[in-house]
């Protein structure tokens, strides 16, 4: 469960801050967030956020998807999205 607060930077860009709640069979663990979410050049939307946890524990999120038109009502979203943890 992730809970973020958004506050416009620039136009079309966003910083945001919040918190993270992981829970699973294993540990449960609490992160703070902080990140950016925008659209890029070619209307790509864009999202990095970054993430501290208990102990140190660090982590980040990168995502990108696109929107393609195949009619009006009809739309393709090819989505790519990587999870590091340090």
């Amino acid at each position: 469960i992730e809970a973020l607060w958004a506050h416009a930077l620039l136009p079309f860009w966003d910083t945001q801050m919040g918190v993270r709640y992981d829970f699973s069979r294993g540990p449960t663990r609490t992160w703070a967030a902080l990140g950016v979410q925008g659209i890029s050049p070619f209307w790509f939307d864009v999202e990095a956020t970054a993430y501290v946890g208990e102990a140190g524990r660090t982590a980040a999120r990168l995502k990108a998807e696109y929107d393609i038109y195949l009619t009006q009502r009809l739309i393709l979203r090819p989505e790519i999205e990587m999870n590091l943890y340090g």
